[in-house]
């Protein structure tokens, strides 16, 4: 077949393609993986204490009191694998849904603050909070990226590569 018969231009065929997996900060990238491995071990950590609690619940006479918390970790474990696993699969809505997350566990810390005015409370949200806002804060600034990412031409978001991360060399 001729190349004249194409309906794409010679700059169409010769775009490389460019993951969105690219425009991630180092910084970035390292709380991902981070996040991955830590909440996958909180998640076995928990189902784990969980079946052994369960053993031996008979002699416990409030086991709501173990269970509802282990639980919750459980839960804390999968949300937060759930976030970090989807921005790095590059969900087109993953953004979104950390920046959920990100309000719900602000408020909730906000919240058992307001309920538990102490200072052993604010040793246990402090350096939670100190941990994770510097990820959302890069998670809101990905946000305007990833959206605008599909709007551009070839040169546009090769330029755009070059600009986040300049430390790599071709």
């Amino acid at each position: 077949m001729d190349d004249s018969l194409s309906i794409f231009d010679r700059g169409f065929l010769d775009t490389p393609y460019i993951r969105r997996r690219e425009l991630l900060p180092l910084a970035l990238k390292i709380y991902i993986w981070f996040g991955m491995v830590f909440g996958g071990l909180t998640f076995i950590s928990a189902l784990l204490n969980t079946y052994n609690y369960y053993m031996r619940m008979d002699s416990d006479p409030e086991p709501m009191m173990t269970i509802f918390p282990l639980c919750t970790l459980q839960l804390a474990g999968i949300l937060l694998f759930l976030m970090t696993l989807l921005l790095w699969m590059e969900v087109s809505w993953a953004v979104k849904f950390n920046l959920i997350i990100g309000i719900t566990w602000f408020c909730f810390n906000l919240l058992m603050f307001i309920i538990y005015p102490n200072i052993g409370i604010l040793y246990l949200l402090l350096p939670c909070l100190l941990i994770q806002i510097p990820y959302f804060v890069l998670v809101f600034l990905l946000r305007k990226k990833w959206t605008h990412f599909y709007s551009l031409t070839g040169k546009e978001i090769q330029e755009l590569i070059k600009k986040n991360q300049p430390h790599r060399q071709e």
